[in-house]
């Protein structure tokens, strides 16, 4: 006896969305956390930094984008889930309505933490402060660009900008087997064709250093550092840097860190280094 074949099953769209809406929530877990200890974008930039083969960008793009995946499933999932939803909350009213407590408990959490969170209130505020921590570790153990976005320049305005000779810079990183086809691309592009972070390239560009090695701007942890500790550093009077950064529109003091006085006039510590020279 020859057996009839089952019928097909209609496809499920509420059981597709109900998958939607929990690989959504995995993959916005995943990626909240990866943007919440990622560097600052200038320092992910310019080392290249990554998690998985995606850089920064790529995790924020894909964070965003699932972001509206999720609440776009959310939607469809209450819509298909109507009748169930409002019947639920309908006999609760009518028998009247026994989670008050509950019901004021979660309204409670949820205005303390959108509370804390626009105000800086503990514990909301220390998420923010840790935040800022594991950025500014980040930039102590990364190399500093020599300006912000320094990998968005040209060869050419490389040069110009750090007082280089092109043709130098070009001979430099062919000799150290870089391919730089046109000095009109960006040291970003450039990086990319020859598979390395801006800032190994801008090592190659840059001359060696007197005591050997090579020049990678800045310098390491300059944001943690007062204003005072880096002149001391670097043999600059404070009264001399201060007048500098007075003449170049910026405002500081002495007991300021280089990232809180970089942050006032939206900079990086690294400009706020330059302009203090």
């Amino acid at each position: 006896m020859t057996q009839q074949p089952q019928p097909r099953r209609p496809f499920n769209s509420k059981g597709m969305t109900t998958f939607i809406v929990t690989l959504g929530f995995l993959v916005l877990g995943i990626s909240g956390i990866v943007l919440y200890v990622s560097p600052r974008g200038w320092v992910a930039n310019w080392t290249d930094w990554s998690v998985l083969g995606l850089n920064k960008e790529a995790w924020a793009a894909l964070h965003t984008a699932t972001a509206l995946l999720f609440l776009l499933a959310a939607f469809l999932y209450l819509y298909y889930n109507w009748t169930t939803f409002w019947s639920y909350f309908k006999m609760r009213f009518e028998k009247g309505f026994n989670l008050k407590r509950e019901f004021a408990a979660a309204l409670l959490i949820c205005g303390l933490v959108l509370a804390g969170t626009v105000w800086g209130i503990p514990p909301m505020s220390n998420l923010a402060d840790w935040n800022e921590d594991i950025k500014d570790h980040w930039e102590t153990a990364s190399a500093q660009p020599p300006v912000a976005h320094a990998e968005e320049w040209t060869l050419s305005q490389m040069a110009e900008n750090r007082g280089l000779e092109l043709d130098a810079m070009v001979a430099r990183l062919k000799e150290n087997g870089y391919v730089v086809s046109d000095t009109s691309k960006t040291i970003k592009s450039i990086a990319e064709e020859n598979n390395v972070s801006p800032d190994a390239l801008f090592g190659r560009i840059s001359p060696p250093r007197s005591g050997g090695g090579e020049s990678h701007g800045q310098g390491v942890g300059m944001g943690r550092k007062t204003l005072a500790e880096y002149c001391e550093q670097h043999g600059i009077p404070v009264p001399d840097a201060l007048d500098r950064l007075s003449a170049a529109g910026i405002t500081a003091d002495a007991g300021q860190t280089m990232r809180a006085i970089a942050d006032a006039v939206g900079m990086t510590p690294a400009d706020v280094a330059d302009a203090g020279r």
